[in-house]
């Protein structure tokens, strides 16, 4: 599937990832920097900028849920059906609605976060070394449990904490399958990119160059959909299992079995 389609899945997540960069070039461009001379002046410029970089943090979080949930979906048609265009995934994804993948993909976020932070407080009673190991163990099984939900949304339409328990339900007697699937997405699609931006920078963070954040999004553009074509093979490898056809998923997604 990935090299078939690698195009599509490529420019599916580059999208909204180039519109965050030339809005934060903007932003950036827009906001000099603040003349020391004017403490007045520079504590509301400073004001201003922690607001400005909040609600950019805030927009890349949403940018993330949005092209994980588009790719999701590009992967879900490609493999049912016609490759379906990059304007054409987008609009199907703003039809069938934003609530529930961006849902389902906070849900995600927020457990596999908790996994990963619960064994934290032990670190000063088991040590630092176990202490980090058990934190990779609880967050990869979160992460493993889990990993299927935002295709459980997207293909099957169901809202978040039906689909959270859908999915403990599937991914039951294929755990290890799914933590392999999500530390595999977690090294591709998570590792890499910050590879290349610590890479690229120097001593400082204000060492990194200029076009640093776009070599970062053509690589992360490129490598999600490798990442993330595991927990979709995972998905319908689990739904095959309990006897799904094509003609069903095709079904439940609202498309021609033909498709």
């Amino acid at each position: 599937m990935y090299k078939d389609h690698l195009a599509l899945f490529v420019l599916v997540t580059a999208l909204p990832h180039a519109v965050l960069l030339a809005v934060s070039y903007a932003v950036t461009l827009g906001n000099p920097a603040v003349d020391a001379g004017a403490a007045g002046e520079g504590l509301s410029q400073n004001a201003g900028m922690s607001g400005t970089a909040l609600a950019l943090v805030s927009l890349s979080v949403f940018v993330e849920a949005l092209r994980l949930s588009a790719l999701t979906l590009a992967m879900a048609l490609s493999a049912l059906g016609p490759e379906p265009g990059v304007m054409h995934t987008y609009a199907l994804l703003m039809r069938r609605g934003l609530v529930r993948p961006l849902g389902a993909y906070f849900a995600f976020t927020l457990l596999t976060t908790l996994g990963f932070m619960v064994p934290m407080p032990l670190i000063p009673l088991v040590g630092e070394a176990l202490g980090l190991l058990l934190s990779m163990i609880f967050g990869t099984l979160a992460g493993g449990l889990f990993c299927v939900v935002l295709p459980m949304v997207m293909v099957e339409g169901r809202p978040v904490f039906p689909a959270l328990r859908r999915t403990q339900a599937l991914i039951r007697g294929e755990l290890a399958k799914g933590m392999l699937a999500f530390s595999f997405f977690l090294l591709v699609a998570g590792f890499l990119p910050l590879l290349l931006l610590m890479l690229q920078m120097g001593d400082t963070p204000g060492d990194m160059g200029p076009l640093t954040p776009v070599l970062v999004m053509l690589l992360g553009s490129t490598v999600l959909p490798l990442g993330y074509g595991g927990i979709m093979a995972l998905y319908f490898s689990l739904r095959a299992k309990e006897g799904a056809t094509p003609e069903q998923l095709c079904k439940e997604m609202g498309l021609e079995a033909s498709a």
